[in-house]
Protein backbone atom coordinates (compact mmCIF):
# COMPACT_ATOMS: atom_id res chain seq x y z
CA UNK A 1 0.00 0.00 0.00
CA UNK A 2 1.27 3.39 -1.14
CA UNK A 3 2.28 6.47 1.51
CA UNK A 4 -0.44 9.10 1.35
CA UNK A 5 1.63 12.47 0.90
CA UNK A 6 0.89 15.72 1.78
CA UNK A 7 -2.36 17.42 3.43
CA UNK A 8 -4.42 13.95 3.79
CA UNK A 9 -1.46 12.70 5.76
CA UNK A 10 -1.61 15.52 7.85
CA UNK A 11 -5.47 15.35 8.22
CA UNK A 12 -5.29 11.81 9.51
CA UNK A 13 -2.91 12.32 12.23
CA UNK A 14 -4.48 15.95 13.24
CA UNK A 15 -7.58 14.05 14.10
CA UNK A 16 -6.27 11.30 15.95
CA UNK A 17 -3.83 13.76 17.82
CA UNK A 18 -6.63 14.93 20.32
CA UNK A 19 -8.04 11.39 21.71
CA UNK A 20 -10.79 12.97 23.80
CA UNK A 21 -12.35 14.87 20.62
CA UNK A 22 -11.55 11.68 18.24
CA UNK A 23 -13.60 9.26 20.42
CA UNK A 24 -16.31 11.94 20.92
CA UNK A 25 -16.63 12.18 17.33
CA UNK A 26 -16.52 8.72 16.80
CA UNK A 27 -19.09 8.27 19.25
CA UNK A 28 -21.33 10.23 16.86
CA UNK A 29 -20.90 8.12 14.17
CA UNK A 30 -22.22 9.82 11.08
CA UNK A 31 -23.06 12.77 13.03
CA UNK A 32 -19.27 13.49 14.29
CA UNK A 33 -18.74 12.85 10.12
CA UNK A 34 -20.94 15.41 9.59
CA UNK A 35 -19.11 18.11 12.76
CA UNK A 36 -15.54 17.02 11.55
CA UNK A 37 -16.40 18.33 8.21
CA UNK A 38 -17.44 21.92 8.91
CA UNK A 39 -14.09 21.57 11.05
CA UNK A 40 -11.69 20.80 7.73
CA UNK A 41 -13.47 22.70 5.65
CA UNK A 42 -12.29 26.30 7.77
CA UNK A 43 -9.08 24.55 7.51
CA UNK A 44 -8.99 23.85 4.76
CA UNK A 45 -9.92 27.54 3.38
CA UNK A 46 -6.79 28.62 5.76
CA UNK A 47 -4.68 26.10 3.56
CA UNK A 48 -6.08 28.11 0.33
CA UNK A 49 -5.15 31.53 2.05
CA UNK A 50 -2.11 30.16 2.39
CA UNK A 51 -1.40 28.66 -1.14
CA UNK A 52 -2.49 32.00 -2.31
CA UNK A 53 -0.47 34.05 -0.80
CA UNK A 54 2.34 32.24 -1.50
CA UNK A 55 1.78 31.52 -5.54
CA UNK A 56 3.96 33.19 -8.15
CA UNK A 57 2.94 36.55 -9.79
CA UNK A 58 1.70 36.71 -13.06
CA UNK A 59 0.55 38.74 -15.09
CA UNK A 60 -3.10 37.65 -15.31
CA UNK A 61 -3.09 35.65 -11.57
CA UNK A 62 -4.40 32.79 -12.98
CA UNK A 63 -2.62 30.90 -11.15
CA UNK A 64 -4.12 31.74 -7.67
CA UNK A 65 -7.65 32.39 -9.12
CA UNK A 66 -6.97 28.07 -9.87
CA UNK A 67 -6.68 27.13 -6.37
CA UNK A 68 -9.20 25.87 -4.18
CA UNK A 69 -10.93 23.06 -2.22
CA UNK A 70 -13.23 20.45 -2.79
CA UNK A 71 -14.52 17.35 -1.01
CA UNK A 72 -15.20 13.91 -2.48
CA UNK A 73 -18.07 11.29 -1.27
CA UNK A 74 -16.82 8.51 0.57
CA UNK A 75 -19.58 5.78 0.39
CA UNK A 76 -20.70 3.59 3.79
CA UNK A 77 -17.74 5.32 5.61
CA UNK A 78 -17.83 7.33 8.46
CA UNK A 79 -14.60 9.49 6.79
CA UNK A 80 -13.63 12.62 5.31
CA UNK A 81 -12.45 13.29 2.39
CA UNK A 82 -11.17 16.48 1.20
CA UNK A 83 -8.40 17.82 -1.15
CA UNK A 84 -6.98 21.86 -1.97
CA UNK A 85 -4.36 22.32 -4.36
CA UNK A 86 -3.89 23.58 -8.25
CA UNK A 87 -6.87 23.13 -10.07
CA UNK A 88 -9.03 21.61 -7.32
CA UNK A 89 -13.07 23.04 -7.17
CA UNK A 90 -16.44 21.80 -6.75
CA UNK A 91 -16.30 22.48 -10.59
CA UNK A 92 -12.97 22.41 -11.86
CA UNK A 93 -13.39 22.57 -15.74
CA UNK A 94 -14.39 26.26 -14.99
CA UNK A 95 -10.53 26.22 -13.09
CA UNK A 96 -9.25 24.40 -16.19
CA UNK A 97 -10.47 27.03 -18.65
CA UNK A 98 -8.72 29.75 -16.37
CA UNK A 99 -5.32 28.45 -16.12
CA UNK A 100 -5.02 25.10 -17.99
CA UNK A 101 -1.13 24.72 -17.03
CA UNK A 102 -1.14 25.63 -13.56
CA UNK A 103 -0.36 22.12 -12.49
CA UNK A 104 2.98 22.45 -14.63
CA UNK A 105 3.63 26.45 -12.50
CA UNK A 106 3.54 24.00 -9.14
CA UNK A 107 4.82 20.35 -10.04
CA UNK A 108 7.02 21.16 -13.23
CA UNK A 109 7.94 18.79 -15.54
CA UNK A 110 10.39 16.50 -16.78
CA UNK A 111 12.24 16.89 -20.42
CA UNK A 112 10.10 16.89 -23.14
CA UNK A 113 9.92 16.45 -26.69
CA UNK A 114 7.88 16.67 -29.22
CA UNK A 115 6.99 13.85 -31.67
CA UNK A 116 9.54 15.15 -34.27
CA UNK A 117 11.73 15.71 -31.77
CA UNK A 118 11.51 18.82 -31.03
CA UNK A 119 12.56 19.89 -27.72
CA UNK A 120 10.02 21.97 -25.64
CA UNK A 121 12.29 22.17 -22.68
CA UNK A 122 11.64 21.58 -19.03
CA UNK A 123 9.58 23.69 -16.92
CA UNK A 124 11.16 23.83 -12.86
CA UNK A 125 8.53 23.30 -10.22
CA UNK A 126 7.99 26.09 -8.26
CA UNK A 127 7.55 24.78 -4.16
CA UNK A 128 4.96 27.20 -3.16
CA UNK A 129 2.61 24.59 -2.20
CA UNK A 130 4.94 22.66 0.71
CA UNK A 131 6.18 26.41 1.68
CA UNK A 132 2.04 27.27 1.82
CA UNK A 133 1.55 24.21 4.38
CA UNK A 134 4.40 24.54 6.69
CA UNK A 135 3.08 28.49 7.20
CA UNK A 136 -0.38 27.03 7.97
CA UNK A 137 0.01 24.22 9.32
CA UNK A 138 -0.42 25.48 12.91
CA UNK A 139 -3.50 27.83 12.08
CA UNK A 140 -4.82 24.84 10.02
CA UNK A 141 -4.58 22.61 13.72
CA UNK A 142 -5.89 25.37 15.78
CA UNK A 143 -9.11 26.60 13.55
CA UNK A 144 -10.17 22.56 13.10
CA UNK A 145 -10.32 21.75 16.56
CA UNK A 146 -11.50 25.16 17.45
CA UNK A 147 -14.26 24.84 15.01
CA UNK A 148 -14.97 20.96 16.18
CA UNK A 149 -15.10 21.84 19.48
CA UNK A 150 -17.67 24.66 18.97
CA UNK A 151 -20.01 22.31 16.55
CA UNK A 152 -19.95 19.84 19.38
CA UNK A 153 -20.87 22.46 22.15
CA UNK A 154 -23.73 23.66 19.80
CA UNK A 155 -24.98 20.01 19.09
CA UNK A 156 -24.85 18.84 22.79
CA UNK A 157 -26.43 21.89 23.49
CA UNK A 158 -29.18 21.39 20.57
CA UNK A 159 -29.60 17.69 21.88
CA UNK A 160 -30.45 18.50 25.31
CA UNK A 161 -33.59 20.61 24.53
CA UNK A 162 -35.03 17.21 23.09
Amino acid sequence: MAKSKGVGQFSKSLLTGDKALDRELKALGKRGTGLAKKGFSKALTELVKAMRREAPEGETQQVKKSIGKRFEKVRRSDEVKAKAGVNVASNPEKLRAQAPHAHLVALGSAMRVTKEGQSRGKMPSNKFINRAVRSSIGTMQSVLIVTIRAALAKYRKRNRKK
